[in-house]
C-alpha cells in the first residue's frame, strides 16, 4: 500500500452505561461506576474521494468495562476490547497491539507488559485485560501501606490481505498471553504511591530465553 496518502473520515461514538452514578465537584464530574458494565463503541469510515481521501474503509470498536466491588476482598476490573477493519488499506489504519515492554519502565494499564512495540499488528482482534487490586494492608508504617494486585492478559488477532504489505509484525493467531503480580504503595506520600510488578509472558508467542518473557516494572498509584 501507499505510504504517503491521505485520509478523510466520518464515524460515530456511543457510550451507554446504565445506572452510572456521577459526583460533581467546583472543576471537574467524577465518574463514580453503577452496577452494570459501561459499553463503548465506535464506528469509523474512511471516504473516498472526499477532500482527497485516499481510501474507503470501514472500521468498527467496541470496548466493554465493569468493575466488580467485592467486599472484604478488593477491586476486581474486566475490559474486553475488539476492532476489526475488512478492507485493504495501509498499515496505519489498522490496529497496532499495545505493547510496553522495556527493560524498565512504567506499568501502562491496559496495554500489554511484557510485548513489545509494534510486535503485533492486526486487522481484527479482541483483547481481555483483567486486573484484581486486593484490600490494602494498613497495619503496616504510614508510608508503607502495601496492595496485592493480580493482573492476566490476553489477545487473539489475526490480517487480511497479508500479500498487499511488506512488514514483520506477528499476528496472534493462537492467543497471547502474560500473567503478573504487583505490589502497589510500597513507598505512600501524600496521595501517591509506588510499587513494583512483575509481568511474565508464556504461551504460543513465549520468547525463547526466560528472561526476555520478564518484564519488571515500577507502579504508580494516587489517591483522590
Amino acid at each position: 500500500t501507499d505510504s504517503n496518502y491521505q485520509v478523510t473520515e466520518t464515524g460515530a461514538v456511543f457510550r451507554f452505561a446504565p445506572g452510572e452514578k456521577l459526583a460533581r465537584t467546583a472543576s471537574r464530574e467524577i465518574r463514580l461506576g453503577g452496577r452494570f458494565p459501561v459499553f463503548h463503541f465506535q464506528y469509523t469510515a474512511g471516504v473516498q474521494g472526499l477532500l482527497q481521501g485516499a481510501y474507503h474503509y470501514t472500521r468498527i470498536d467496541a470496548r466493554i468495562d465493569k468493575q466488580f466491588n467485592i467486599q472484604n476482598i478488593g477491586k476486581l476490573v474486566v475490559s474486553a476490547i475488539a476492532g476489526g477493519c475488512p478492507d485493504n488499506v495501509p498499515l496505519s489504519l489498522l490496529y497496532n497491539t499495545e505493547g510496553s515492554y522495556e527493560k524498565f519502565t512504567v506499568v501502562a494499564p491496559g496495554s500489554f507488559q511484557t510485548m513489545r512495540t509494534n510486535e503485533f499488528m492486526h486487522s481484527r482482534f479482541a483483547a481481555l485485560h483483567i486486573r484484581h487490586s486486593f484490600l490494602e494492608l494498613s497495619f503496616f508504617h504510614a508510608k508503607f501501606k502495601p496492595k496485592v494486585v493480580l493482573a492476566h492478559s490476553m489477545l487473539w488477532g489475526d490480517f487480511r490481505n497479508k500479500s498487499s504489505h511488506t512488514f514483520t509484525a506477528k499476528q496472534a493467531e493462537h492467543g497471547y498471553f502474560e500473567s503478573g503480580i504487583q505490589l502497589d504503595n510500597l513507598l505512600v506520600s501524600g496521595i501517591s504511591g509506588i510499587g513494583l510488578g512483575v509481568y511474565y509472558r508464556y504461551g504460543y508467542y513465549s520468547l525463547p530465553e526466560r528472561a526476555d518473557n520478564l518484564a519488571i516494572k515500577l507502579t504508580t498509584s494516587f489517591s483522590f
